[in-house]
């Protein structure tokens, strides 16, 4: 029996193979178009976030310089392309992230006057600083740019062109502000990693320098590889090549090398005062520290003292970024000068506090104090004093023997007994006591004769002045308490003779006060184009810092405006707060009025909250219009040049004086 073939399938084998063989062309061209072209999307995507990041990090270096308050940022080294179930994806995306190498920033042909010009005498300064920067590794986004942070600036480099991300901070009008950045850091891979910021020295201190003669202009010289002409453009609204401007003070951009033979620009500025700003932060290891580098003088300089009398000197010292430095020895320079302590350690404001005890002959006097058994110029401060031996009736009563008494208590809410031994304050209608002592011998008064002032405890109240000097008989002293409950005893000496005075605070509600905040006077004040002074939380519960004004009128100081930084810093608090009237929605121009305009922290920036464990909390307030002086604490508004003013979450405000010493 034959069988006939039958070959009726094979069109339906040849239409698989022929169809199977489309979907691989079709997979093998969707693998090779568009799968890339996805990629690229998520590279482009992840360039774009990782710029926003650094602009975070630029931000938070910048913050750091400011506040002293350390602080992190995130960075996405690389990515990931979505899961795919058909399809092949390439490695994922990388990125390093790395500190460019050290070269030297310059401020050259720039003198200050006093103590300080010792240090900033014209001579070119220094100061070694890194950029940083962010290469990515993409597949398929091949002109990617690498971005760059230094001084200040962050830009993308491309293979043609550069493009500024954030501009430049080096000037601004007439501030100059130098950051410089130190550590290395060094991270490669697909991660997200966290860069520490933390604060080598904070720029607290600004200093005051000028050109050093007519011909030889003020100087910046800082590393970049971005010539003159881009330098130029980012710092158009600073320049002023004609000089005619005011407000702008940059006169020529120039091509230039640092000291090591990088590539640099030379910022020149035309001849005038300037405010220097100099700060130091580090981020990734081996960020290196600063030391006591020069001292100053800040209190007790061309101060007059009697024959017998004391006198209070403080000086300061700092490091190489003119910024205070804790712990530091200082020593009197002459063992036989009547100056005690011989030697001391500054304190966290970097002060060292000494008291001179002026001879019997009279005529100018000097001390000096110094940082170096073999002081440099810069390691040593001079006080000029000048001992008056007119002291009236020629003794100033440190062995006499006198009757002191208190004979006088004024303040709101004040109710004493009719010797003055005992005294009720009621702290709801007021914190204040004007005291009065009156010191007599045999009966009669003695004038020119010195009282001290002492509290027996020094958490309960201060006293302002502690030290003052008979006129027929009488001198006075001001006593500021807590509104809270509490005793304390006030004592008036002279000659051999004490006299106390007991008053008791309450609140009239009665138990203890909720809300209090007062200045810790001990600690001093800073001031210049800025306002810098210490509170604590006196009272039993948190105190939030809600509002808050400002009124220098005094000083002739009419607004505060720091640019891109806070106007105003609440530090070290539980919860910090700031002002700053550039941020969200507001003009690079906008400004708080120093005119006692009251601003609310909420809307300008956040509230601060102080704990009652919150001693040492500062309140900073920079850019002021005007140099407000040296400024010290002041008894009260009739005698201020500059209020501030800081209202609390209760609706009571803390007013806290201030006058030009």
């Amino acid at each position: 029996m034959r069988f006939r073939t039958d070959d009726r399938a094979v069109t339906v084998q040849i239409g698989t193979v022929l169809l199977f063989g489309v979907l691989i062309v079709l997979l093998s061209t969707y693998q090779a178009t568009v799968v890339p072209q996805q990629n690229e999307e998520v590279e482009f995507n992840h360039n774009q976030q990782v710029q926003g990041e650094l602009q975070d990090l630029r931000d938070e270096l910048l913050r750091t310089a400011a506040t002293d308050s350390g602080g992190s940022a995130s960075v996405a080294l690389g990515t990931r392309y979505p899961e795919r179930a058909l399809f092949v994806n390439p490695a994922p995306p990388s990125g390093t992230l790395r500190t460019t190498p050290p070269s030297n920033a310059t401020v050259g042909n720039a003198t200050a006057v006093g103590e300080t010009g010792d240090y900033w005498n014209g001579s070119d300064r220094n100061f070694s600083t890194r950029g940083v920067t962010y290469a990515p590794v993409y597949h398929e986004y091949r002109r990617a740019p690498t971005t760059v942070y230094e001084n200040g600036a962050l830009y993308n480099r491309f293979e043609s062109a550069n493009r500024t991300l954030a501009g430049q901070r080096l000037v601004r009008g007439n501030r100059i502000s130098l950051v410089a950045l130190n550590g290395s850091l060094a991270e490669s891979g697909s991660a997200t990693e966290s860069v520490d910021v933390r604060p080598v020295s904070a720029a607290t201190r600004t200093v005051t320098v000028e050109n050093e003669s007519a011909d030889e202009n003020v100087t910046v010289v800082v590393p970049t590889n971005r010539g003159a002409e881009e330098w130029t453009d980012l710092l158009a609204e600073e320049l002023d090549e004609d000089e005619d401007d005011p407000e702008r003070r940059v006169t020529a951009v120039e091509d230039a090398t640092t000291t090591d033979g990088a590539n640099a620009v030379r910022l020149v500025l035309e001849p005038g005062t300037y405010e220097l700003e100099l700060a130091k932060v580090g981020v990734g290891s081996d960020v290196s520290g600063v030391d006591a580098h020069y001292v100053t003088t800040v209190r007790g300089d061309s101060e007059t003292v009697r024959a017998g009398g004391e006198q209070r000197v403080v000086v300061e010292v700092r490091d190489r970024y003119n910024n205070p430095v804790s712990g530091a020895r200082v020593n009197v320079s002459d063992p036989d000068d009547p100056v005690t302590p011989e030697r001391t350690e500054t304190d966290a404001e970097g002060r060292a506090t000494f008291v001179y005890r002026a001879p019997d002959d009279p005529g100018p006097k000097t001390v000096a104090f110094n940082i170096s058994d073999d002081p440099e110029p810069r390691e040593e401060a001079t006080v000029d004093l000048f001992v008056d031996g007119d002291d009236g009736d020629g003794d100033d009563g440190a062995d006499r023997t006198y009757d002191v008494e208190w004979t006088d208590a004024v303040g709101d809410g004040l109710d004493c007994d009719d010797g003055h031994d005992r005294c009720t304050l009621d702290a709801d209608e007021g914190t204040t006591v004007d005291l009065t002592a009156n010191v007599t011998e045999d009966g009669d008064p003695v004038s020119n004769s010195t009282v001290d002032y002492a509290l027996n405890r020094s958490d309960f109240g201060d006293l302002s002045p502690t030290e003052g000097v008979t006129d027929a008989g009488e001198n006075g002293t001001t006593l500021d308490v807590p509104a809270e409950n509490g005793t304390v005893k006030a004592y008036a000496a002279s000659g051999d003779d004490v006299d106390p005075i007991t008053i008791h605070v309450e609140r009239s509600g009665g138990g203890p006060s909720e809300q209090g905040l007062r200045p810790v006077e001990s600690a001093g004040v800073t001031s210049g184009t800025q306002l810098t002074f210490t509170v604590e939380n006196t009272g039993s519960e948190s105190v939030t810092v809600t509002d808050f004004a400002v009124d220098a009128g005094g000083v002739d100081a009419s607004r505060l405006n720091n640019g891109d930084s806070d106007e105003l810093g609440i530090l070290r608090a539980t919860q910090p707060g700031f002002a700053n009237r550039d941020g969200p929605g507001n003009s690079p121009t906008s400004r708080f009025d120093a005119d006692g305009t009251t601003y609310a922290l909420a809307a300008e920036g956040s509230e601060a909250v102080l704990e009652p464990s919150d001693d040492d909390v500062t309140v900073d307030f920079r850019g002021f219009d005007a140099d407000l002086g040296d400024l010290e604490f002041a008894d009260s508004a009739a005698d201020a040049d500059v209020t501030v003013t800081l209202t609390l979450d209760d609706g009571t405000e803390r007013a806290i004086h201030f006058r030009q010493s």
